[in-house]
């Protein structure tokens, strides 16, 4: 069986992973190698699960949305709080006990509750319209802040002292017994005297001790010989694994670009604690590569996309327009304005090409203003404009500022996978430039047929196959016209692409994973 360790936590704590109100919320790319793992694994029927050593009260709400609910998992809270409930199930805010004078106002983000004109308590909910936490109040100042489980349950509550810093969560199970009491900022654990005889300590001196304590439990009653550890390489999950003793041929370590980078002196002790390495990327491998032949331990590096390629091609060749797509994440400054001075140029001689700036990140302000410059210098103004695509999708009233007879260069915000696919349905041609090219759009552009153009090169894009990898900037033009120019390049780039396909499939994916589960057997 394959065991996962993830990295999800967006809280400081780093064993704290609570949900934001859902107007706090922002949509973001939450897509990273454990959750593509899983996936594939839920695919094959191959056995896998998830160990969850994190306080997640709204973990449910989070695989849903990943489409990896139905996954196995240990979950080392659910254990500290007595919790076997696995299912969701509803709660409404009116159903616990409120004092009978109490009135609620609904805003259109929360609902406030008042008792004789004072504000006595605020209700927050999820972006699934759970019930997510109740905020009470006294004198106008927060003096608790009640936490719900996405099962339906009061999970924990954090009583507020005078001094921000000081505080008391308690931890509940679902009788509303309450099991342990962490005291912040010294992080110190008290058990309930009642529940002695279900931990080893009667006081912890901080939350961590308390999970490993669970974590090691765990697995020594359950994980065998035949199993294998995959942990997502990141900070706080590599100082947890460091507390526990398992076969270094049984612990593989997976390493994702976007997670944290490179440090060599991690890799070197990682090293002594497992024999294989999980890389998404070249630059990923040539680093492990490098660091582990210089130790006593050295560890097999191995290639393994996170990111597992579909037959989703695209519609590009079915309309009048041709559509580029710039990423414009992690494009040198240096490049930029080059950039898109040899792309206008090209605009200026193939009136159907449209240039659309995409990133991972809300940049907008800056690249309006780095286009507009660009704009400026190539002395076009009456013949393009920048212009927001949610702005051009939602038909803003007023057209004169978009200035409709001039052409668009638009900007798009790429917030979720799906934004990347949809973006991706009707480009013609992908440019990369960054000195790492970005992973998912390398997989998804291959899945989609299109062809792609990079500064580096990369085991997902061959030279003049399924793209062009150019040395110098004012290569550009002349690899844009490659493609663009007529159909036998861009035809040629789609079938190899098709064939590609297979290579970055699921099931030869799972291939990779199951010999390396063999050998550590």
């Amino acid at each position: 069986m394959f065991y996962f360790l993830p990295d999800w936590q967006q809280s400081e704590n780093f064993w704290e992973n609570t949900a934001e109100p859902w107007y706090r919320e922002t949509r973001k790319i939450e897509f990273d190698d454990t959750i593509n793992q899983l996936r594939m694994l839920i695919k094959s029927n191959q056995s896998s699960k998830m160990l969850i050593l994190s306080y997640s009260p709204f973990l449910r709400s989070f695989l849903q949305r990943q489409d990896i609910l139905g996954v196995n998992s240990f979950n080392a809270f659910d254990v500290i709080q007595g919790i076997n409930l696995k299912y969701m199930r509803s709660l409404n805010f009116t159903d616990l006990n409120w004092p009978t004078d109490i009135e609620f106002s609904y805003t259109p983000f929360l609902v406030i509750a008042r008792r004789q004109d004072q504000l006595y308590a605020r209700i927050e909910f999820a972006s699934n319209g759970r019930l997510l936490k109740i905020i009470r109040f006294l004198n106008d100042k927060p003096s608790e802040t009640l936490l719900f489980d996405d099962r339906g349950f009061l999970s924990s509550l954090i009583y507020q002292n005078k001094s921000i810093s000081e505080k008391q969560q308690t931890f509940f199970d679902l009788n509303g017994n309450w099991r342990i009491k962490v005291n912040y900022p010294a992080m110190n654990v008290e058990v309930n005297p009642n529940f002695y005889t279900e931990f080893m300590q009667k006081k912890y001196e901080n939350i961590e001790e308390l999970i490993v304590e669970k974590f090691c439990q765990y697995l020594t009653k359950c994980f065998s010989k035949k199993d294998t550890l995959i942990v997502a390489a990141a900070e706080r999950q590599i100082n947890l694994v460091n507390k526990i003793d398992l076969p270094r041929k049984q612990v593989v370590f997976s390493f994702f670009a976007q997670r944290q980078d490179i440090d060599k002196q991690q890799i070197v002790k990682l090293t002594k604690k497992a024999a294989t390495f999980i890389a998404d990327t070249d630059k990923t491998v040539s680093q492990l590569n490098s660091i582990s032949s210089h130790t006593d331990y050295s560890a097999e590096v191995v290639q393994i996309s996170p990111f597992d390629s579909r037959l989703e091609l695209g519609h590009s060749q079915q309309v009048k327009k041709l559509k580029i797509l710039l990423l414009v994440n992690r494009l040198d400054i240096s490049d930029q304005k080059p950039v898109l001075s040899e792309l206008i140029k090209t605009m200026k001689q193939n009136q159907l090409i449209e240039l659309v700036l995409v990133d991972y990140q809300n940049t907008q302000t800056y690249w309006k203003k780095v286009v507009q410059q660009v704009i400026q210098q190539q002395k076009a103004e009456d013949l393009f404009v920048f212009a927001d695509q949610q702005q051009i999708v939602s038909k803003v009233k007023n057209e004169n500022d978009f200035n409709s007879t001039k052409r668009k260069i638009i900007w798009c915000f790429l917030q979720s996978e799906e934004d990347v696919i949809r973006q991706l349905s009707d480009t013609r041609l992908v440019i990369d430039l960054a000195k790492e090219p970005d992973l998912f759009l390398q997989i998804a552009s291959i899945s989609a047929g299109i062809p792609q153009i990079n500064q580096v090169k990369t085991s997902y894009v061959e030279d003049h196959k399924n793209g062009l990898i150019i040395k110098k900037i004012d290569q550009l033009k002349q690899a844009v016209n490659f493609y663009l120019v007529g159909l036998t390049n861009w035809n040629q780039a789609l079938v190899y692409a098709a064939k590609r396909i297979s290579e970055y499939s699921s099931k030869n994916l799972i291939k990779k994973w199951q010999k390396i589960s063999k050998e550590a057997e």
